[in-house]
């Protein structure tokens, strides 16, 4: 078995692709804190209950992303919320990406 120090994984500064390979990297790293964190659920008996609500979330929704905390209708508000406030943002500071 060959062994890779995280390091390893870590993109050349000097590589065009610099920015998008460490995005890509915290992305992933995201991901398996969320799987983490759906393990833990799993663990104590609260897998699969939205963490807003408190209602069951869809199985259909578990079996695409197994790791969610939210069921459909929170995570839609979440996801409006998070629009709503960036255009705020982007309104309050005309620099911001997104900018009109």
């Amino acid at each position: 078995m060959d062994y890779y120090h995280p390091a390893d994984m870590l993109p050349d500064v000097g590589d065009p692709d610099y920015e998008k390979k460490i995005l890509l990297l915290r992305r992933e790293r995201e991901e398996l804190n969320s799987v983490h964190q759906a393990l833990w659920r799993l663990d104590n008996g609260v897998f699969g209950v939205c963490e807003s609500c408190g209602d069951d979330i869809a199985m259909d929704r578990l079996m695409a992303i197994p790791y969610t905390k939210f069921c459909v209708a929170c995570s839609d508000r979440k996801e409006h919320e998070r629009q709503l406030q960036g255009n705020f943002r982007s309104r309050m500071d005309p620099t911001a990406e997104g900018s009109p």
